[in-house]
């Protein structure tokens, strides 16, 4: 790019000549050492310190890139000028990246530099002023309009010049008799989010306003953002939704299988266990019968319990020998990974 730029610049000072019969060369010296001049006007108007210290180095900075820019929008307005050729105009990619680069407020120069480079120039077909609102409007399709009160003179640099003559479009008239209700609490509550971003565009909100009114006016985001706000506002809070979670969990499991093993006719024998005949307990055959039957009720409530439990589940339980211990090994590993899973989501 640089040698492209020294070669706009060429082109650019082959058409200046400060007086009848002076030489290209001592013309180039010439607004060399008016643009020198300038240098330290043009170094104030910058924030920082420019990297370029040196002033002539400053000078011939200024004198390149602004005599590539001037260069590049007179050869952009001439129609003859075989822009297919061109190795800018030529290159829809470079040529947008030049675009993008011209309109970036670091490498902006100071007008009153570009206007001197303008002024020498031999072909002045229009205004500066309409060089650049004609280049920039048509490349990036703004509505760009011509104020009276804005000239070069009182621009700082081409992107504040853009900037004075940017007029958006005409907001239209929008229905301005509804009254807005919500005040800012009530849309918190609502679980409307309130984001902290530039807005480009239309200032007046509208839509945005008639988006909010409705989102209000519904049911549900109330409801949600009652329950985030009263039960999720904190990690205590949260602790204990899922702790009541983990309660009600055991609750509904205790009732299905005290439903299904009451229909069986072998909860009680789950609630108190089965306990067998002691090491050398003599037993009369009666109560060798109802040990029997005791046996016979747990066996089947291990059973049903086996039968609806996953296989992981069932692997922890397999080794129990009756339907209790069966049954409380079953609480204790539900109510751990209900813990576990806690866990997992506070991490």
């Amino acid at each position: 790019m640089e040698d492209q730029k020294k070669s706009y610049t060429s082109s650019l000072l082959s058409r200046v000549m400060l007086e009848p019969g002076q030489t290209a060369d001592a013309a180039i010296m010439e607004i060399t050492n008016m643009i020198l001049e300038k240098a330290a006007d043009a170094r104030s108007c910058y924030a920082a310190t420019h990297e370029l210290d040196d002033d002539v180095r400053f000078a011939e900075m200024l004198l390149v890139d602004g005599c590539f820019i001037l260069e590049l929008l007179y050869r952009k307005q001439k129609a003859d000028h075989p822009q297919n050729v061109d190795p800018i105009l030529g290159n829809t990619f470079i040529f947008i990246d030049v675009i993008h680069d011209l309109l970036l407020l670091e490498n902006q120069i100071p007008m009153f530099v570009l206007q001197t480079l303008f002024d020498l120039s031999l072909v002045q077909p229009y205004p500066l002023f309409d060089l650049i609102i004609s280049f920039f409007g048509k490349m990036l399709n703004f509505n760009l309009k011509i104020r009276k009160v804005v000239m070069t003179e009182t621009a700082a640099h081409i992107l504040g010049l853009l900037h004075d003559c940017y007029l958006p479009c005409d907001t239209a008239a929008q229905n301005t008799n509804q009254i807005i209700k919500h005040s800012a609490v009530d849309l918190d509550r609502a679980g409307v989010d309130f984001k902290e971003e530039v807005v480009l565009g239309e200032f007046t909100f509208w839509k945005q306003w008639h988006d909010v009114e409705e989102y209000c006016n519904s049911e549900w985001p109330s409801y949600l953002a009652s329950l985030r706000r009263d039960y999720f506002s904190s990690p205590w809070a949260l602790i204990s939704v899922f702790a009541a979670l983990i309660l009600f969990a055991l609750t509904v499991l205790q009732t299905v299988y005290t439903a299904i093993l009451g229909a069986h006719g072998v909860w009680e024998g789950v609630e108190t266990g089965y306990v067998g005949p002691q090491n050398g307990e003599a037993l009369n055959q009666a109560q060798k019968d109802a040990l029997g039957k005791e046996r016979k009720k747990d066996q089947r409530a291990l059973t049903i319990i086996h039968q609806g439990l996953d296989d992981e589940m069932f692997e922890k339980v397999a080794n129990e020998t009756n339907s209790k211990q069966a049954w409380d090994t079953v609480r204790l590993q539900t109510l751990r990974a209900e813990f576990e899973s806690l866990l997992m989501k506070e991490t």
